[in-house]
């Protein structure tokens, strides 16, 4: 392929991450990184000034719920799409996890995490909200999926980990037990954040 990338980020830090795993998954690349893959740390907004019909595609994953104004961010990554060009959007909605049976600590990471989004300017609700705010910024011919992620011992659970394993047969124990444990490495992770923006209490995360 001739394709060229342009990787975009506001953090310096993500953006260095991103070149080195580059480079370091894939060492054929050395030569060739820079003239193929350019890392940018700037933010999408100001990438619509910079970059304005350039793309024959634009991809955004997990954007849209973690800024202030989601209609100026996808009208600027409209701006960088040549005429005929594909946008795909990629999100979430917080409320959407589901855990069979009932896990309280799956109740409480998305409960602490909407509130921080919220005092933070941001909403990871908004995923539903991805195809309206399409047609606000002029795209068309929309399509979507949605991927409900859940994890249980019941047998007609979807497992999280395999999007196109539908109809196979899986160790549903094993399968809750990776899950729990992903989440409550999730929640270890989340923690001091959530209790520095007071989303949730030290009694809580211990009952969890």
């Amino acid at each position: 392929s001739r394709a060229t990338i342009t990787a975009i980020d506001t953090n310096e830090s993500m953006i260095s991450s991103a070149r080195e795993r580059l480079l370091s998954d894939h060492p054929e690349w050395t030569n060739t990184c820079n003239a193929r893959v350019s890392f940018q740390a700037m933010s999408g907004e100001d990438a619509a000034s910079k970059f304005p019909n350039q793309y024959d595609a634009v991809w955004m994953r997990y954007l849209v719920v973690h800024v202030p104004d989601p209609i100026a961010l996808l009208r600027a990554a409209a701006t960088c799409l040549k005429p005929g060009g594909v946008m795909l959007v990629e999100d979430m909605n917080a409320d959407g996890f589901i855990s069979d049976p009932p896990l309280y600590a799956n109740d409480l990471i998305h409960r602490a995490h909407i509130a921080a989004s919220l005092k933070l300017g941001a909403d990871i609700r908004r995923g539903p909200k991805v195809g309206g705010y399409l047609r606000l910024v002029g795209m068309e011919n929309i399509c979507s999926r949605a991927f409900v992620p859940q994890f249980g011992r019941g047998v007609q659970v979807q497992p999280w980990c395999n999007t196109d394993s539908a109809g196979e047969d899986f160790d549903s124990a094993w399968h809750y037990d990776q899950g729990l444990k992903l989440l409550r490495m999730s929640l270890e992770s989340a923690a001091p954040n959530f209790l520095q923006l007071g989303t949730c209490t030290e009694g809580e995360l211990d009952a969890a």
